[in-house]
């Protein structure tokens, strides 16, 4: 009991908020080669929270793809799969089914991994847009309020 009121306080003090900088985070590709979201600091980058069994995440990867062609050279989208170790191979063929865009990561271990629960996501698909420094610039569940918000960013 303690010890989930201690996860559970630790994750509110530390979830994104807007205008804050997000914790920096390390997982693994579809490879098992580890990414590290510091390394795209300097660019816009768009966190994508999806899962290979969610319908509206598979229904909005073709907005998220629009998004990736219009702005690809300003823009890294980063899908981050809520996903468990058995579930792996239905990820990666969603991944190339669906032609899902960007760099795709997951911790495999389903909403228990330290990114997803950190995060506090608990909705699919939750979209997270962060500033060049890394900082929160908003979260939402649809994907067409970061097309607004790119578009209000002057297009980056």
């Amino acid at each position: 009991q303690g010890q989930q009121v201690a996860k559970q306080l630790h994750i509110l003090q530390n979830q994104p908020t807007v205008g804050r900088p997000v914790a920096d985070f390390s997982i693994a590709d579809t490879a098992g080669v580890k990414h590290s979201l510091a390394t795209y600091r300097g660019k816009y980058v768009l966190l994508d929270f999806w899962g290979h069994w969610c319908s509206p995440c598979v229904q909005a990867m073709p907005k998220v793809n629009a998004l990736h062609q219009q702005y690809a050279d300003k823009l890294t989208i980063i899908g981050i799969a809520m996903e468990g170790a058995t579930s792996a191979p239905l990820w990666k063929k969603a991944i190339r089914k669906y032609a899902v865009p960007g760099l795709q990561l997951s911790e495999l271990q389903t909403d228990e991994g330290p990114v997803i629960s950190g995060y506090n996501v608990t909705a699919y698909p939750t979209y997270m847009l962060l500033d060049p420094k890394g900082v929160l610039v908003m979260s939402t569940n649809e994907v067409d309020d970061i097309s607004k918000k790119l578009t209000a960013l002057g297009g980056l």
